[in-house]
Order: C-alpha cells, then structure tokens, then sequence
C-alpha cells in the first residue's frame, strides 16, 4: 500500500517501471501468513532476508513502519484484514530476526463509540505478569445498559476482522463504524467469544469460508446458542457441536478436557463424555451443567498461544458455586496455553477473585457520557455487599434489604432495636451490620448537633 489511500481510492498508484533498489517512505507492505519468513530464510538466509524485509518497507518486521501505517484507512482495512494474522506475522519475524528483547504486546488501550453514546468509551488493557495474583483475566462489570457485551463484541471485530460477509462493501462500512481504534495492536492471534445469552451482539463466522487456508473465521470461533440468522440451537444440536469437537481432539487435548471437565463437572460426567464418549449422557446434565461441558470442550479444542476469550455473563443459567469452579478452570485454561480473557459480568463472587487492576467498570454520567474506571478501592477478596453496592450500583436507586431497613428505621425513628424486633429469627451479618452502622451514624450527627 502507499500512504493516502482510502475507501474510494484502492487502485495501486502506478510505480516507475524498470528495476527499483527499494520501496520508498510513502509505501508499506505486509505478507498474508506467518509462514512467509519461514520460507524466505529457507531460501536466502537471516542476513539477506532482513535486507530484503527492509527493501520491501515490511511493517511486521520494522515497527515504525507499523506505527506510521497502522491508522490509515488501507492498513486498517486491507493489509488488516485479519488482524490477529498479520499480528502473529508481526510477532513471529520480530522473534526470527528482531532483537533478542523483543516482547509481544499486551497492554494496549481501545476507543469505540457505541450507538446512543456521547462519547468514546476509552479503556486501557494490561495483561503484563503482576505477581501475586495472575492477570491473565480482565472483567467489565457494571449497570445494565453501560455497553459492557456491545464493547465485547466489537472488540471481537476490531481484533479480527470477523463479519459475516468477510471482503463486502457492507462488511467494510460495518468494521469501520462498530469495530473502534485498537492502539498498539495487541498479540493476541485468534479470537474466542463465548455466549449463551440470546440476545448478545456478537458477530457469528459464516460458515461459508471457515474451510479457507486463510480465512478471517479461522482467527475467531463463536461458541453459544446462536446461529448467523440469530436461530436459536436446539440442546441436539449442542450435543451434535460437543461431540464433533470431542471425537476431533487430538489425545493430548482430551486429556485435557478430561482433566477440566472431572474439576468443574465431577469424575463421573468427565468419564462418560470424555474417556468412553457415551455421549447419551449429556441428555441427563442440567442445563448448566450442559452449557459449562459446551464451554470447556470449545475452549480446549480452540485455545492456541496468545488467544484472546470474550466471555459474556457467564453467570447466566449457572448455580454461583458452578460459575466460580468454571471460571476458576477457564482461569486454569488460559494459563496452559497463554491466553487471556475479558469477562463482562454482573457477578460480585467473581469481582471478589480479582485485584482491582484487573477490573473495569462501566457507567453513565447523567448526560449519557461513557465512563470507564479502575475501582478506587481493592476488589481482591472484599465483602460480596460492598463489591454489590459499589461495582454494580454506583448512583442508583437502591431496592435490596438495605432500602427496607432504611424504611424501617424511618418508621421506628431510628431505633435499631425496634428495627431488630421485627425479624422474630434475626438479621443476616451484613444487614445488621448495616442496620447499626445506620444507628450509629444518626447518634454521632445527633450528638454533634
């Protein structure tokens, strides 16, 4: 490509004919798979490669080519079109033939600007090591219409290119205003979502090219209840998805999924679906205990290194001590095979695993602005009602216990014992921690009056 060429201006400007010794500054170039270096140092050698990479102006191979190119609309668009190819591409010359202190990238920021928002919504990512507590997980949590799962799923789309028309002019138009401004481009080189919420706003891969070498759909899998015209699978054909990918494992990878599905779901369920494939079995799980089985064998038959997982409410249709085994394990997942996920959830028992570094919270200002935030205080291990009040309620009317002991002591004239008295078989700790610390604030303002 050359710099300047847009949406309406693809065609190549015409180059000096004859012999050329290098492409000049305005130009870039990008090959179509990571293999292409392979094959080129095969042939001429690290020495004349790197020569040759430089000739060509290879944004993979020299960063600052990528910087220079990599918001412009051809880039973004074309050379991009798989962006977590051209990402690998990237990160895989740089470790053939880069410096020995090259890293890959994992702290990046994305802006979007989601429909009936006033502005951006600008949220900064760091999955860098931070001992003691692993930050290979990131969590949206917030109100419901803070565009948590609408972030999600455009993300999904900016690091992959994924629409169900890959090359289309409606695709195009459809990247461009959904999928938002990733900077840098993050190493993360597939994309797995997964959803079992009806009504979530991801984009599900065309079958149509899933077959092709080098297909945008080989870079970002859906697992979930929906199908591309929004048809919601049946629980066969779940069962139909769960067994194909079960019988495709390779063995290493079923013992695996054994192993993770025997933690989460018990020896018994591992046995029967995994080791002996009795699959009738399934027929007799909840639910839950379905959706998770689903879960585990994508994950384990999709994770590669650097895949990132986009989780939606994974407390939806799941007991919370079978939410909190499976993310444990999926945590586990992701270590395996270096990977790292985002989680949008409503879930406080999650927000509790979590240091507040690895945690995003999502809000709207009374004139709609996005707000996106780091907690001001420390998630890691927190009361469930202060995790509840604080991530989840910021500036909301309150309906829980605490609203009706607020009644309450309104009633008595704030006399907590009379307050107490209206539950013959006692309050639960948090309420009557609540209930005194309500007491106790009136006594204190009283006295100072």
């Amino acid at each position: 490509m050359h710099s300047g060429q847009t949406v309406r201006n693809w065609v190549f400007e015409p180059m000096k004919t004859g012999l050329i010794s290098a492409l000049g500054s305005r130009y870039c170039s990008l090959p179509v798979a990571p293999h292409f270096y392979d094959k080129l140092i095969e042939v001429v050698g690290k020495r004349r490669a790197r020569k040759f990479l430089r000739m060509v102006r290879d944004a993979a191979f020299l960063p600052p080519v990528w910087k220079k190119f990599e918001n412009e609309e051809c880039f973004q668009i074309s050379l991009l079109r798989s962006v977590a190819r051209a990402t690998e591409s990237r990160d895989h010359v740089l470790k053939l033939l880069g410096p020995k202190t090259y890293r890959v990238t994992n702290q990046f920021q994305y802006s979007v600007k989601l429909p009936g928002a006033n502005c951006h919504h600008n949220i900064f990512f760091d999955f860098r090591a931070s001992p003691p507590v692993p930050r290979r997980m990131i969590l949206f949590v917030g109100a419901n219409g803070t565009g948590k799962t609408q972030v999600l799923a455009n993300l999904a789309i900016a690091l992959t290119g994924a629409v169900e028309q890959p090359g289309s002019t409606q695709a195009r138009e459809k990247i461009e205003k959904a999928s938002g401004l990733v900077s840098p481009t993050p190493s993360f080189y597939s994309v797995i979502a997964i959803s079992f919420n009806a009504f979530d706003d991801f984009e599900i891969p065309s079958l149509v090219n899933s077959t092709e070498e080098y297909s945008v759909n080989s870079r970002y899998t859906y697992c979930g209840i929906r199908y591309e015209n929004d048809r919601i699978k049946t629980q066969r054909e779940l069962k139909d998805v769960l067994m194909f990918e079960i019988r495709e494992l390779t063995k290493e990878r079923g013992k695996t999924l054994y192993h993770s599905m025997r933690n989460v779901l018990g020896e018994k369920i591992a046995e029967q679906l995994v080791l002996f494939q009795i699959f009738d079995s399934y027929d007799a799980l909840s639910s839950g205990q379905r959706i998770c089985a689903n879960i585990l064998t994508h994950l384990v038959s999709e994770l590669q290194e650097q895949s990132l997982v986009l989780i939606d409410e994974p407390e939806t249709h799941l007991h919370p001590a079978l939410m909190t085994r499976l993310l444990s394990e999926i945590s586990s997942l992701l270590e395996k095979y270096n990977s790292f996920a985002i989680t949008a959830t409503h879930s406080p028992l999650l927000a509790q695993q979590h240091t507040s570094k690895s945690i995003r919270v999502f809000a709207r200002s009374e004139t709609d602005d996005a707000i996106v935030e780091i907690p001001d205080f420390e998630c890691f291990g927190e009361n469930i009602s202060t995790l509840t009040n604080k991530l989840f309620n910021p500036g909301e009317t309150r309906r829980d216990y605490a609203e009706l002991l607020k009644r309450l002591m309104q009633k008595h004239n704030f006399d907590a014992e009379k307050v107490e008295a209206e539950f013959p078989d006692g309050l639960g700790v948090n309420a009557q921690t609540y209930l005194w610390s309500m007491a106790k604030k009136m006594s204190d303002e009283t006295s100072k009056d």
